[in-house]
């Protein structure tokens, strides 16, 4: 009986290699659990980190602009074989730049055409010549308007029309 009561080698090393295993895939399995956390923690962590430092132009929005149609204008041009037609429409920051414009437009639209009237058509043909006439336009609206404040309040100009015959 004294062999019945020990068990073999052979009995033994048997049972033994399945629980390794069991182990082995255990441990690989909360290994892979553990690394898929710490990627998506880090990837969280970078996101928001991202996050807070975008510029702040992206944070803050900008208003909407505020436009000031004016009516058409129709000049001869200085070479006095060519008219004008044009349409302006100013883009300022503030309602109050809008209304600090409406009240100086009479000084604001004899300006225009004086400029209007001072250029020829081949001047005004081109994209640069046009682009050109953008900045002089801005420029006659702020020296129009009196307040520093709006001054800087008028960004543009857009043309709604432009011909030239």
């Amino acid at each position: 009986m004294a062999k019945d009561s020990k068990p073999g080698p052979s009995e033994t090393a048997a049972p033994a290699k399945p629980a390794a295993a069991g182990k082995g895939r255990l441990i690989l399995v909360i290994c892979l659990v553990l690394g898929a956390a710490a990627s998506g923690g880090g990837v969280w962590f970078y996101m928001k980190s991202q996050a807070s430092h975008a510029p702040e132009a992206e944070v803050k929005k900008k208003p909407a602009p505020v436009f000031v149609p004016l009516d058409n204008f129709t000049v001869n041009l200085a070479d006095r074989e060519h008219y004008l037609q044009i349409g302006v429409t100013y883009e300022v920051h503030t309602a109050h730049d809008a209304d600090a414009m409406k009240l100086n437009m009479p000084i604001l639209r004899s300006r225009i055409l004086l400029l209007l009237a001072s250029k020829n058509a081949n001047e005004l043909a081109s994209p640069e010549g046009k682009t050109t006439l953008m900045g002089e336009l801005v420029a006659q609206a702020k020296e129009a308007v009196t307040e520093p404040a709006v001054q800087e309040g008028i960004e543009t100009v857009h043309f709604s029309a432009f011909v030239i015959q």
